[in-house]
């Protein structure tokens, strides 16, 4: 199920990545599996925000404090504390305070880092990059996402990140009016939005 809700996030299935967080949701608590709830429970705080549930993400948080309260494992407790982060860069957000929101998806995207969870991680730095061009000019967004393209060439194993970059390179080039390049990098993203068949993104880009 959390492979099923990573490839519906990929393809901007918001709804059907949810149910399947859901499901698995609903195995993990059969199976009584504290760490694996924890797991799931931090994993749907994006989609459900990108959904507008912020509400039903915080009471996921608390759930998930109160049913691993016994558990002292490093790996739940950076999930927790990720969890956290996650909360506080919402709700930053909510109060447009993007600079906090940054800082508080960083942290997250650094915990997640450290356990090893390519999905939060995945989440996390899409978060990342489109929080940031609000924190900073145009110049220096336009050159952030420069230098992240750069450092992912010729590495596919992560498309969706590097379909937001294009995105939001393109959005940032055509505010400068560098039309051509703006022209050019929507095409890229565009191209992987096919390749992964991310509805949600294809229209956004068209």
């Amino acid at each position: 199920y959390l492979i099923n809700s990573g490839a519906h996030y990929a393809a901007g299935e918001y709804n059907k990545a949810a149910k399947a967080l859901i499901d698995a949701k609903k195995l993990a608590e059969n199976n009584v599996e504290k760490e694996m709830q924890a797991k799931i429970n931090i994993s749907s705080i994006h989609l459900l925000n990108h959904l507008g549930m912020d509400i039903v993400a915080e009471e996921y948080y608390s759930r998930t404090l109160a049913i691993t309260d016994n558990l002292k494992d490093e790996k739940t407790t950076y999930y927790l504390k990720g969890g956290k982060e996650l909360i506080s860069a919402y709700k930053n957000l909510e109060k447009d305070n993007p600079r906090e929101a940054l800082e508080n998806f960083k942290k997250a995207d650094s915990l997640f880092e450290e356990i090893h969870s390519p999905i939060l991680k995945t989440e996390t730095t899409v978060a990342i990059f489109e929080v940031y061009p609000k924190t900073t000019d145009i110049a220096s967004a336009e050159s952030y996402f420069e230098m992240i393209l750069q450092n992912r060439e010729g590495n596919s194993t992560n498309n969706i990140v590097q379909m937001i970059a294009y995105s939001q390179l393109g959005k940032l080039q055509f505010q400068k009016k560098e039309y051509s390049a703006s022209l050019a990098s929507y095409e890229n993203a565009l191209e992987i939005a096919e390749r992964l068949d991310n509805k949600f993104y294809k229209a956004k880009i068209l």
